[in-house]
């Protein structure tokens, strides 16, 4: 059903953080209309149109600011202390519920955007997807799916693993396909048991291909 013209949602709070680099503001508050934000400052500076129905929703003692991003997480992962390798022995089936559990979260906690950088096969395209299907819930969701790595390499037990420059294109080809929104290249090695931290992983033509 369509809202009326004449109704708008008023929320209120004790602080209110505008996340253009202003001063915080007291007693804040943000008149939405059909999902837009259409004024926010001092409760007071509010001008609401007449005759418009208002539904005030107030948060005092508590502060409103725009969603916060996370700009680097690894949604399928438990949290546990198993090392990633273990990590990627569970079924895709398990890992995207849990990636289901920790997107719902981030969104509970104020994030409204993650960019994940690295997951086993398509278990986070398939848990947007089932977002987009309205089967859960999520912050908005950036993603790379499997990270680009070499045989053996940091993350290789998530990624999809290339050697040469061919190869390279191609999986970057492919993970655009699949939905990819940016590339995760593992240029080096890292915390995976069988690669060296800080080694290079690609030689010059490779990472050119791959960017």
């Amino acid at each position: 059903m369509n809202s009326s013209s004449t109704d708008f949602t008023l929320l209120t709070g004790a602080i209110l953080i505008d996340g253009n680099g202003n001063s915080p503001v007291e007693n804040g508050a943000i008149l939405v209309k059909d999902e837009e934000i259409k004024a926010i400052g001092h409760r007071d500076s509010i001008s609401i149109p007449e005759h418009a129905n208002v539904t005030t929703i107030n948060y005092p003692n508590q502060t409103i600011l725009p969603g916060l991003i996370d700009c680097h997480v690894h949604l399928t992962g438990i949290g546990d202390g198993r090392s990633g390798d273990e990590l990627a022995t569970l079924p895709d089936e398990v890992l995207t519920l849990q990636g289901s559990q920790n997107a719902n979260r981030h969104l509970q906690s104020g994030v409204t955007t993650v960019r994940d950088l690295g997951a086993k096969n398509k278990t986070t395209f398939m848990l947007r997807k089932s977002a987009e299907m309205g089967l859960v819930k999520t912050p908005r969701l950036l993603l790379s799916g499997r990270p680009i790595t070499i045989i053996g390499g940091h993350l290789s037990y998530f990624g999809t693993s290339v050697t040469g420059a061919t190869e390279a294109r191609a999986a970057v080809r492919q993970l655009l396909s699949e939905g990819a929104d940016l590339i995760k290249i593992t240029a080096t090695g890292g915390s995976t048991r069988t690669s060296i931290p800080g080694r290079p992983s690609f030689n010059v033509d490779e990472i050119s291909a791959i960017t």
